[in-house]
């Protein structure tokens, strides 16, 4: 199992606010922020979903050029390990293929380039009567009940707000056992209404429009 990096926690907290070096260029691209499709999608997923600090450093491993996404949004790689999340210039994440030794020699023999990347703590945006209460958590039926299961089955849980397409929804992601890839997630609208289980979900959407409010429990 991949290992983490406790040290670019320390590292992350020295950020507060999200930038990209001056003439930065992602893979011969310039200003790709936005003329790269991929990265720039990259950061926008970050920046709406994603809660905490967080960073990406380039690197030279044999020969070639990739860039390595630390504490990346939970909400998006659906697991709580906090491994680095390594993307070469295609913007495909090899590090989701590789096995655990090819995972560990990057991080040995890869060369440092630089941060190219940065992004301070997301403040919270919790709405203050969510789905017409002031403690839905106790007056969602649903919403407790998933609460309760949380508390009693899961190694890890948390359950964010979201807005989604003009509506609050809640997105819970938990899972039963440590060292884990395999979480479980659902996300639930104010009716509770299970939106991730319906024949048109799209997943991908929900991806590109949704934005994270906040923590409401978290294990």
């Amino acid at each position: 199992m991949k290992k983490f990096f406790p040290l670019f926690l320390f590292l992350l907290s020295f950020s507060c606010k999200q930038s990209i070096e001056d003439e930065l260029q992602i893979c011969g691209v310039d200003d790709p922020a936005n003329n790269s499709k991929w990265f720039k999608q990259l950061i926008d997923f970050q920046k709406r979903h994603n809660l905490n600090p967080a960073l990406v450093r380039q690197f030279t491993f044999e020969n070639k050029t990739f860039y390595a996404l630390y504490n990346g949004a939970v909400s998006l790689k659906y697991d709580f390990l906090g491994n680095p999340q390594i993307y070469n210039c295609e913007g495909i994440e090899v590090s989701d293929s590789w096995g655990q030794g090819t995972y560990d020699f990057f991080f040995k023999q890869a060369i440092k380039q630089g941060i190219v990347w940065t992004k301070g703590k997301t403040e919270e945006k919790l709405k203050i009567t969510p789905c017409g209460t002031t403690q839905p958590e106790k007056d969602l039926f649903w919403l407790g009940k998933v609460i309760r299961f949380l508390d009693r089955n899961a190694w890890k849980g948390v359950v964010y707000e979201y807005e989604y397409n003009g509506k609050l929804v809640f997105f819970g992601i938990y899972t039963f056992t440590p060292n884990s890839r395999q979480s479980n997630f659902a996300i639930i609208d104010c009716e509770g209404v299970t939106l991730s289980e319906e024949e048109n979900w799209n997943q991908t959407d929900f991806r590109m429009k949704a934005v994270n409010l906040g923590v409401i429990y978290q294990k």
